[in-house]
């Protein structure tokens, strides 16, 4: 993804084919004012590479009609598609969150094990060497965790329609499942 190294690990990697015209529904018109400022990582004469770090901001995005391509139902769990994140708590252990929300400055994950949203600031990323900066004071939470890795849903966007994206789902008990779903389930 442009000068990034990136290890597919365990997000999902697809290649697709999206038109002009849906380029233009998706992200706006001219082309990719829906986009904040820090969701687009570099454009070159051929090429885009968007960044989205939230569940929410793919809902944003890709909510036609109603209906997203965000999110699914299936045996009474939610999938969604967001951002996943590597925290270390402050016993040292690792723990994956996955980013629900956001807002300029941070972050807003769902953390095995917390009932509530846990905020941390959103890291600096340098598009220099394609990386984002972890060990800088302000990615540090007020409280127990510290981020330590970040990987944001990525989409890179030719030109010429062949593009790619990188993602990663969580999946969860929603005991809120709107009612013209529960026939889906």
């Amino acid at each position: 993804y442009g000068n990034e190294r990136v290890a597919v690990d365990s997000q999902n990697y697809r290649t697709f084919f999206i038109s002009h015209l849906l380029k233009l529904s998706i992200f706006g018109s001219p082309l990719y004012s829906k986009l904040l400022d820090h969701e687009i990582m570099y454009r070159r004469r051929r090429e885009t590479i968007v960044f989205i770090y939230s569940h929410r901001r793919m809902s944003e995005l890709f909510t036609f009609g109603g209906l997203s391509g965000a999110e699914f139902y299936k045996n009474g769990l939610k999938y969604v598609s967001c951002a996943k994140v590597n925290l270390r708590d402050r016993r040292g252990r690792n723990i994956i969150g996955y980013v629900m929300d956001e807002d300029r400055v941070s972050l807003k994950m769902k953390v095995e094990g917390e009932d509530d949203l846990i905020v941390i600031r959103r890291p600096e990323y340098d598009t220099h060497d394609g990386r984002f900066l972890y060990n800088t004071a302000n990615v540090r939470q007020r409280g127990s965790y510290e981020m330590t890795q970040l990987w944001p849903i990525r989409m890179k966007l030719n030109n010429s329609g062949q593009s790619n994206y990188m993602l990663s789902a969580y999946s969860y008990v929603d005991d809120e499942v709107p009612d013209e779903m529960e026939a889906w389930i």
